[in-house]
This record gives C-alpha cells, structure tokens and sequence, in this order.
C-alpha cells in the first residue's frame, strides 16, 4: 500500500499509513523508510533524516536509494558535505546502480561547490 501511495503522490496517506506501520513493526526498516519519503514530500527535511537514520539503523538491502534520500535531505537543509557523504556512500554501495553517473555529477558538482 506504501508504495501504491507514492506513486500517487498521496504523501498524507503515506505519512498516515507509516504511522501505523513503525508501531506494528518498529524494528524494521521499510516504514521508516516510507515515512522519511512521505516526510520530505511534505518539506519536513529535519523528520525526513531522522526516520532515514532509524531505517538505516535496521537490515534494508531492498531499501537501495536510501543514502540518496538521505543525501536530498540534507542538501535540502543546506548541509553539503553530510549530502556529499551519502552520495560517497550510495556509490561506495551500489557502484552498479543506474543512478551512478548522475550521483557522480552531483557529488562532484557539491565538492567545487564547497571547496574554498
């Protein structure tokens, strides 16, 4: 159903419906994952990362893109090097994933971006 409702972009559901699930299952890290989805469509940034953290705290091997949440948050909260860490991350973890050769822009785009 989580992923039913962001695919719709129906992010208040989805932040309903992870309510529920993080009590039914807090030690896994999918409803977490969802809610911190649901949280940074919503433009709650800071909430976005503290659920991202809680799902990564857990066993996610289907949650592959979540460093890159992570990494959107945090650029989001205008915290370039934590969004630089997580693309590191991303690519250190996934070096296969179709979305390497843009996290590599990005990141390389955030490093000039930072560099004094």
């Amino acid at each position: 159903m989580a992923e039913v409702f962001r695919l719709e972009a129906q992010y208040a559901s989805l932040g309903k419906l992870t309510a529920n699930w993080k009590k039914a299952q807090p030690l896994e890290a999918t409803p977490y994952y969802y809610s911190a989805l649901a949280y940074f469509e919503s433009g709650e940034f800071r909430l976005a990362v503290e659920d991202a953290l809680m799902a990564a705290r857990f066993p996610h091997q289907n949650l592959p893109h979540l460093s890159l949440l992570l990494a959107n948050c945090y650029i989001k909260l205008h915290d370039p090097q934590a969004a630089a860490a997580q693309m590191q991350e991303f690519l250190a973890s996934r070096p296969d994933d179709p979305m390497v050769p843009q996290v590599q822009r990005s990141l390389e785009a955030i490093r000039q971006a930072i560099q004094p």
